[in-house]
């Protein structure tokens, strides 16, 4: 999927489903990228997310709550294992993955959780390659 709103691909490398967003979405478009997206992590044995969400903007608790309550149990069995997250430092793009990672942990999916700056730090990450301190 490549579009105005986000570029979606798949890295065999590090067997990743990786979002790029370019800019805020509706729900409507939100939902119908991570439905792309958890077809895709199912057919191809994805075992991890790679989300660019710099220009991404804010997303409605409502829109988290599906994701962590729908999309997330299912990605988790069908082998989703890490989320990298490619974000500002800011604290409402923080907070929301924060809160996202909180309802995993409270629904017992055992999926890993980061923050990075940069798109080779999360595919190294994933890799399970040793990162700079």
């Amino acid at each position: 999927m490549d579009n105005e709103f986000v570029s979606v691909s798949y890295d065999d490398v590090s067997n990743s489903i990786i979002t790029i967003w370019k800019k805020p979405v509706t729900t409507e478009i939100y939902r119908e990228v991570f439905g792309v997206m958890l077809k895709e992590q199912i057919d191809l044995g994805a075992e991890a997310y790679i989300s660019d969400v710099y220009q991404l903007g804010i997303i409605s608790k409502e829109s988290r709550l599906w994701l962590q309550n729908e999309i997330l149990p299912k990605a988790y069995k069908g082998g989703l294992r890490k989320v990298a997250t490619i974000a500002p430092g800011d604290v409402f793009s923080r907070l929301h993955i924060e809160n996202i990672k909180n309802g995993v942990f409270t629904n017992a999916f055992n999926i890993e959780f980061r923050y990075f700056q940069d798109l080779s730090s999360a595919q190294k990450w994933v890799l399970n390659e040793k990162l700079p301190v």
